[in-house]
């Protein structure tokens, strides 16, 4: 199997073979990150290439006037108990400007989860990243774009990254018992999922069900910090914030809200994409949690918001937090017609690029 380039000296692209399975999405890609050029084939030759994570030249023929392209934004990594998250996928035909242009080419890597904070995808607008915490956090997903010269012509939207929450449980009396992931609107608040795509999402949320033994009833809490917000266009996406409604649970008591990072508008991160809003720490005692840092893009999503939780009766306690918005995508003026608009084949998706011409 061939391989992504690994030194600016690199001539040869790597194979479609290596790319198109479904585990190539989440394999990890090694790339140089800078500038790297790549000889333009003789005229009048078809030709394809391939690009994961990094940032390269590619010089098109003289006789070429368009070219058609494939582009996928940077996935983000699983949370706990919710799915690894898609960055967004654009494909169609690109109308050269004049002949005989370099395309630069900016990769978007996926967002990581660590215990050492989950670190953001580079790429057109880094995806935010986490802080430290032993369970993990989750980084957002970069950037992915064609450009020429600091033009952006197409982008694809990094995913945002998702939560990771925390609690305490008791077999016996009042306390926590089992979680699920939001991904609708609940009391007002819009949850999404943190994928990109046609509709970059929200970032999504976490809800806890307390039991109370003296009513023998199970009531479930949702998640009181709002979501990321995804990127719209060139704005960043708003940080989500801290116990966003009032949950009228007078068994619990809610502390430690924290806000996440804004995304930023276009123009003003990485390679000139918006990075994405950074995830923020809630700390209840000793239990805590990390939300989801937002994805970059053409504009930035924003790192999501939480709160703590402590059973009034049990002292018990629980971190609600929530997921980052995705990066926006973009698609500008009459030269670029695309065909087909939507998310990659799976979460967790390396950043990836395609250019043939004929």
């Amino acid at each position: 199997m061939s391989h992504h380039p690994t030194s600016p000296q690199a001539k040869k692209p790597v194979s479609r073979r290596a790319v198109v399975t479904a585990a190539a999405w989440t394999a990890p890609v090694i790339a140089t990150g800078i500038a790297a050029p790549f000889a333009a084939a003789s005229c009048g030759s078809p030709d394809s290439r391939e690009f994961g994570p990094g940032t390269y030249d590619l010089a098109i023929p003289t006789c070429v006037s368009s070219v058609t392209f494939e582009i996928i934004g940077g996935g983000s990594a699983a949370g706990q108990g919710s799915a690894a998250l898609a960055g967004a996928r654009l494909t169609g035909t690109f109308a050269l400007p004049s002949r005989g242009v370099t395309l630069r080419l900016v990769v978007g890597a996926a967002g990581t989860r660590s215990a050492s904070g989950g670190v953001g995808g580079t790429g057109y607008g880094n995806g935010g990243s986490t802080p430290a915490q032993s369970r993990g956090g989750v980084g957002g997903g970069g950037g992915t774009a064609i450009l020429i010269g600091t033009t952006p012509y197409t982008v694809a939207g990094g995913a945002g990254g998702a939560h990771v929450a925390n609690w305490q449980s008791s077999s016996t009396g009042d306390g926590w018992g089992g979680e699920a992931v939001l991904t609708t609107t609940t009391n007002g608040v819009p949850f999404g999922s943190g994928a990109a795509g046609a509709t970059p999402q929200n970032g999504n949320g976490r809800s806890l069900n307390y039991f109370v033994a003296s009513t023998n009833t199970t009531n479930t809490r949702p998640g009181l910090g709002s979501p990321g917000r995804a990127a719209s266009g060139a704005t960043g996406g708003a940080g989500g914030t801290g116990q966003a409604y009032n949950a009228n649970a007078p068994q619990i008591a809610f502390s430690s809200p924290v806000n996440g990072g804004n995304g930023g508008n276009h123009g003003t991160g990485n390679a000139g994409g918006g990075n994405g809003g950074a995830g923020s720490l809630v700390a209840v005692a000793e239990i805590q949690g990390v939300s989801g840092g937002g994805g970059g893009g053409y504009a930035g999503g924003g790192g999501g918001g939480g709160v703590g939780a402590t059973a009034t009766a049990t002292n018990l306690r629980a971190t609600l937090v929530t997921g980052g918005g995705a990066g926006s995508s973009y698609s500008g003026g009459s030269r670029i017609a695309l065909t087909s608009q939507g998310a990659a084949p799976s979460g967790g998706n390396q950043g990836f690029i395609r250019i043939s011409w004929t």
